[in-house]
């Protein structure tokens, strides 16, 4: 059995931009902007809004709990300045990750109608063209 080597990570970049591509943007299944709007927007149940705020922190803390080991030997290596970065970076992980992570999730968690009407308000007035006669 022949064995897969990591060394040449030459695939990693353009996989990552063809799934960005893909998925990431107006209109796709991750649509930062829309859940935004949907945070913002009060016709977007209170639930369902606790639900997507709920699991983007929960989601940061399991990434927390992973990076825990990194985090323990950066604090071993530089103890005073390795602790303050820590803090800040952790903080600031903490607030803008789950933040984002919410908006991220909250258009699969909200009403399908109310979606559909705040996407279709943010894309403005469709434009008509009447004919000449």
């Amino acid at each position: 059995m022949k064995q897969v080597s990591l060394k040449n990570r030459t695939w990693v970049a353009p996989a990552m931009g063809f799934l960005v591509h893909r998925f990431v943007g107006e209109g796709k299944p991750v649509d930062v902007r829309l859940g935004i709007a949907l945070l913002r927007d009060r016709r977007v149940p209170v639930v369902s809004k606790l639900l997507s705020v709920g699991a983007g922190i929960g989601l940061i803390a399991l990434l927390e709990v992973l990076e825990l080991p990194s985090e323990m030997l950066m604090a071993f290596l530089l103890p005073l300045i390795g602790f303050g970065i820590n803090l800040a970076l952790d903080g600031l992980e903490a607030v803008f990750g789950s933040f984002l992570l919410a908006a991220a999730i909250l258009p699969h968690l909200a009403p399908r109608e109310i979606v559909a009407r705040v996407r279709a308000e943010r894309a403005g007035p469709v434009p008509v063209r009447v004919a000449a006669k």
